[in-house]
């Protein structure tokens, strides 16, 4: 199908984007708040670029979904403010796996509002894609309800159920024009929370870092756009979400690649196994 196409190139493009990402934080000036504002306003600039000359910026329809667009700034705004908090509480390997739970939360919120349920093949390869993310971010003390997880899992949460948003006004905006809309509007909100740490935003647009980030700004725009055609063509939400998990397995790989991450070789191998034979029953 060509949805699965897309869904393809967008979590290839992702794992990219989070092996630029990596290399951008580990400057010591960088500051995760001020980076996701800068980042998204940016990547919606080219989304709003690609649409205008394409001449796919449509907003006819928005008065029609103007309550689930403020469920779209609210959503991925609180999403990513409580995933920045949660992520200064919690060791990186549960959150990792927590974080992984937003598909979880999408396919349980399609099956809700718009009775798209999976069938017991597709559940087994959801759970085998889940296992493979434990799996490759193995946590020894276990998983305990600290303040930390509590905000990543609420982040998580809401960023599920923005998915299944997304899903049901791209029934009415086109890719484009909403996608700028979900990347700009969150960013500010997120500005407006966090406002007394945006004072170090320029950094990003310093002359030694500014190509990277702008490269990387672009590589996301693309990434998103493959990924928002790929929502915008599937017919079950809940099989989009599952399939979109394979994702964390995927950057896994590419970190071994492209940052030399290779200790549990054996172990990351068994993930990836798992996580391609659970998105084979998935699809």
């Amino acid at each position: 199908m060509m949805w699965q196409i897309f869904l393809g190139i967008s979590l290839l493009f992702s794992s990219l984007v989070v092996i630029f990402q990596k290399k951008i934080h580990n400057l010591s000036e960088s500051n995760p708040i001020r980076f996701v504002v800068a980042f998204q306003i940016l990547s919606g600039i080219f989304v709003l670029i690609f649409g205008y000359f394409s001449n796919q910026l449509q907003f006819q329809n928005i008065s029609h979904v103007w309550v689930n667009i403020l469920f779209t700034t609210l959503l991925y705004g609180f999403g990513n403010v409580l995933y920045f908090s949660g992520l200064k509480q919690t060791e990186a390997s549960i959150y990792t796996v927590i974080c992984g739970s937003s598909s979880i939360w999408a396919i349980v919120g399609s099956s809700i509002f718009f009775h798209q349920f999976l069938n017991i093949k597709q559940l087994l390869g959801i759970l085998l894609i889940l296992f493979s993310i434990l799996l490759v971010n193995r946590v020894k003390s276990g998983i305990h309800l600290t303040k930390g997880v509590l905000m990543t899992l609420l982040g998580a949460v809401a960023i599920g159920l923005a998915m299944v948003n997304d899903k049901y006004v791209l029934g009415y905006l086109n890719m484009y024009s909403y996608l700028s809309i979900a990347l700009i509007s969150p960013a500010i909100f997120t500005a407006v929370i966090f406002w007394k740490q945006m004072s170090g935003i320029h950094f990003y647009f310093q002359k030694n870092i500014v190509v990277r980030f702008v490269f990387v700004c672009l590589l996301f725009a693309i990434q998103v756009v493959a990924f928002f055609n790929a929502l915008f063509l599937s017919t079950n939400a809940s099989q989009f979400a599952g399939m979109s998990m394979f994702g964390s397995v995927l950057t896994m790989i590419m970190s071994m690649i492209f940052l030399n991450e290779r200790d549990r070789k054996i172990i990351k191998f068994m993930a990836l196994g798992l996580g391609i034979l659970g998105l084979t029953l998935i699809k």
